[in-house]
C-alpha cells in the first residue's frame, strides 16, 4: 500500500539528508519513524494502567510466593 505525504520543501530535504546518513530511504525512515512512534505510546499507555492497577492494589509477591501459589 503506497501513502503519499506532504512536505515542505525544506523538511523534505532535512528528512532526505538524515535518511542518507542513516543509510535508509526516505520511505524507510518515515515508516520505522512511525512505527516506533506508535509503539512508544501504546508502551506509554500499558505502563500507565499498570501503575494505576498497582497504585489501587500495591501487593507484590516474590517469585518464591509465585511457585508456591502455582504448586510450582
Amino acid at each position: 500500500m503506497a501513502i503519499s505525504v506532504r512536505l515542505k520543501a525544506d523538511d523534505e530535504m532535512f528528512l532526505r539528508d538524515y535518511a542518507k546518513s542513516k543509510n535508509m530511504s526516505l520511505s524507510e525512515l518515515l515508516r520505522s519513524s512511525a512505527i516506533e512512534r506508535a509503539e512508544d505510546e501504546l508502551d506509554r499507555k500499558i505502563y500507565d494502567e499498570a501503575m494505576a492497577d498497582y497504585e489501587s492494589d500495591p501487593t507484590t509477591y516474590s517469585t518464591d510466593e509465585v511457585k508456591k501459589r502455582l504448586g510450582l
